[in-house]
């Protein structure tokens, strides 16, 4: 499946210029849209992140690579910052 997808450009002014359509192809990124709506981990993840892109809050993930910059990328969600990573095993 082909997409139009829209890139924003910046110039040395960092002034917005017109978006530009982009034929290009993106198999991860239709992949990952298709799993929106599963009742598991993975579709709520995908859920999160097409309703992202679809938002412009970050770039279409091509790859899974670039799935995975996005995530350095992004502002952590302030309902995170309670949230505490599982204490290591001691055995």
């Amino acid at each position: 499946m082909r997409h139009l997808l829209v890139t924003a450009r910046f110039d040395e002014t960092h002034r917005d210029t017109p978006p530009e359509l982009v034929d290009e192809s993106a198999p991860f990124h239709d992949w990952l849209i298709q799993q929106a709506g599963r009742n598991d981990v993975v579709g709520d993840l995908a859920g999160d992140y097409s309703a992202s892109v679809r938002d412009s809050y970050h770039r279409v993930a091509r790859t899974a690579s670039d799935l995975l910059a996005i995530f350095h990328e992004i502002p952590r969600a302030p309902e995170s910052a309670h949230v505490r990573p599982p204490a290591a095993s001691t055995r």
